[in-house]
């Protein structure tokens, strides 16, 4: 090599190695879900054409509305839309939102946090968010109430953005099971989770034990007995994490504007951000969704036998057909 392209060389050599950092930086940011204020994109549009989500949104809410004529009275339960934890009414907004374990549930009440100017102002930013500061669900529950008398629900349900979010009800099970029953490295939130735990444990026959971990089909199996032959909101009451959309959110007797799902959440959250012109969020949301590896969920539904698979499908049949979703690539990894 000659001196002058030595010279060359060394000269680019540290710009070369501060492009390869700076790649290596934006890839690992492009693969979590964390939010990095500089890199935060503000999707506020003037140019968004909101046309083609309408049309999804409103085939989406006629498939409700379909599921629920169906069925009829049976998923109807009107006296638990005023029930204490059922929504989130931040009327100020113009918003309530019905929150379900394991769907982007930390996420958007977060987000309904933060559109409250007056949530932990005396703390620093880095700290107004943080669940040790008060950042939690049981929060936004107690700052958004239900409005005390019937009249006054019934005319925030007609004037506010009634919104939910959903997944596939397979993703939502493995969720559920990583972070309640799987994870040693915590304690349980709860001690009903906890409980559960010992349960399943106890019913394939081991000794209950903190480090003892129950395998994904017998999470499945007790899951299975625990929400067998349950149809209406009223027979669910008492299940947790996994307990079905239509029982929590009640959908059949308030009449969601927005039906989000996690597999399109990107483009749903933007939608909802610009066609309710929600400013606030549009650079400070909070995005704390973890998803679980797609090779763990597939190694973990992969253990189930297509029985199970079908058992699944029959209890929660009707969240599967009101929400648009099928069993087909999950029956495709089960064991025969």
């Amino acid at each position: 090599m000659g001196s002058g392209h030595h010279r060359l060389f060394l000269f680019l050599r540290p710009t070369v190695y501060i492009l390869a950092l700076i790649s290596v930086f934006l890839l690992l940011v492009s693969s979590i879900d964390v939010n990095v204020p500089f890199l935060t994109q503000d999707i506020i549009d003037s140019s968004y054409d909101p046309r083609p989500t309408n049309l999804e949104m409103h085939l989406r809410k006629l498939r409700v509305q379909q599921t629920c004529k169906k069925y009829g009275d049976a998923l109807r339960a009107p006296e638990l839309v005023g029930k204490k934890n059922t929504l989130i009414w931040d009327l100020r907004d113009g918003l309530i939102y019905c929150r379900i374990a394991k769907v982007a549930s930390s996420t958007w009440t977060t987000n309904l946090l933060r559109l409250d100017p007056e949530f932990n102002a005396d703390l620093p930013e880095s700290k107004r968010w943080l669940k040790e500061y008060g950042a939690r669900e049981n929060e936004a529950f107690r700052l958004y109430p239900v409005p005390k008398t019937e009249s006054k629900r019934r005319e925030a349900l007609l004037k506010a953005t009634k919104f939910l979010v959903v997944r596939h009800p397979m993703d939502r099970l493995v969720s559920s099971y990583l972070d309640k029953v799987a994870d040693t490295s915590k304690e349980p939130n709860l001690l009903k989770h906890r409980d559960v735990k010992n349960a399943i444990l106890e019913k394939a026959g081991k000794e209950p034990a903190v480090a003892t971990v129950p395998s994904f089909p017998e999470f499945i199996d007790y899951v299975l007995e625990e929400t067998n032959g349950k149809v209406g909101p009223k027979d669910w009451k008492g299940i947790m994490t996994w307990k079905s959309y239509t029982a929590k959110c009640l959908p059949c007797d308030v009449k969601y504007d927005v039906i989000m799902k996690l597999e399109t959440h990107k483009e749903d959250e933007r939608w909802l951000i610009n066609t309710r012109n929600l400013t606030l969020l549009s650079k400070t949301r909070d995005w704390r969704h973890l998803s679980s590896s797609h090779s763990i969920r597939t190694n973990l539904i992969s253990q189930l036998s297509k029985k199970q698979m079908k058992d699944i499908y029959k209890n929660y049949q009707v969240d599967f057909e009101m929400f648009n979703y099928n069993m087909d690539k999950y029956l495709a990894l089960a064991r025969s």
